[in-house]
């Protein structure tokens, strides 16, 4: 698993970026039950919140 960590910041742990093939597909994942119990399993314990940020990438 890749991320940063920052000692002092609140939201201490970074996720890697996942890249997706249309928006509808956002939900899907984070609603999948193989994600949320990989979620719950091993990041629910050391980081009870969180902040997800979903962007568009355009091509330039």
């Amino acid at each position: 698993m890749q991320g940063i960590f920052v000692n002092s910041a609140q939201y201490r742990y970074c996720w890697r970026r996942v890249r997706f093939a249309a928006p509808e597909v956002i939900n899907s994942y984070h609603e999948h039950p193989d994600y949320v119990a990989f979620t719950n399993r091993r990041f629910r314990p050391v980081a009870d919140r969180e902040i997800s940020i979903d962007y568009a990438m355009e091509d330039l």
